[in-house]
């Protein structure tokens, strides 16, 4: 058990390293302006998807782990389905319900430029809903350690490659060019995590 806490703890650790390296790499091409409108569209979404990330991950994670100790594989299927649904739903609200406000309250509370980087980065709030929520059912069925792999490794090490690459490549790195390569990372984090979770769900 130690060992497994020590572990999930130091691959948490590493993510939020690569995540510091980040932001040094992108606040370094960005600017103090550009950097300054995308941390502050991420911290909008992170704020705004609370209510999607925690609760639904923290209820996934004890139902999961529930249902697989009785066995009962219908029932488990049928949460992760019912979770998947209420994931989508009440991101699309949000989004839908943010990027109107956004809209609303453009160049009072929200400046211009930093518009089209704050709404791209509404596309995240499903997107890390899905990956945390099977990251949560990946630790109900006893793999604690994977569980926090595609949010806490997969997502920030996929996207300073794919930052590395434009950089290398050439290409100029804008603010919303980086929150757009944000959710590409995201959409293959959630695509890792789901394939893990249904890697590990064992019939026996």
């Amino acid at each position: 058990m130690l060992q497994l806490m020590a572990s999930s703890s130091m691959i948490r650790v590493a993510g939020l390293g690569v995540t510091l390296v980040t932001s040094v790499v992108l606040a370094r091409f960005l600017g103090p302006e550009g950097f300054g409108y995308y941390s502050f569209a991420l911290a909008v979404v992170t704020i705004v998807g609370l209510p999607v990330h925690g609760g639904l991950a923290t209820l996934t994670l004890r139902e999961t782990a529930k249902a697989h100790a009785g066995k009962k594989w219908g029932l488990l299927r049928g949460l992760w389905n019912w979770t998947n649904t209420i994931a989508v739903f009440l991101s699309l609200g949000l989004m839908v319900v943010f990027a109107v406000l956004a809209w609303l309250s453009a160049d009072q509370v929200v400046p211009l430029g930093g518009m089209a980087t704050l709404l791209v980065s509404l596309l995240l709030l499903p997107l890390i809903a899905m990956a945390q929520k099977h990251g949560a059912a990946i630790r109900g069925l006893h793999r604690p350690v994977l569980g926090v792999v595609p949010d806490s490794i997969v997502r920030p090490f996929c996207l300073i490659g794919l930052l590395s690459l434009v950089w290398f490549d050439g290409g100029s790195i804008t603010p919303r060019s980086a929150m757009q390569l944000h959710v590409l990372a995201a959409i293959v984090a959630m695509v890792i995590a789901y394939f893990i979770r249904e890697d590990h769900l064992t019939f026996d």
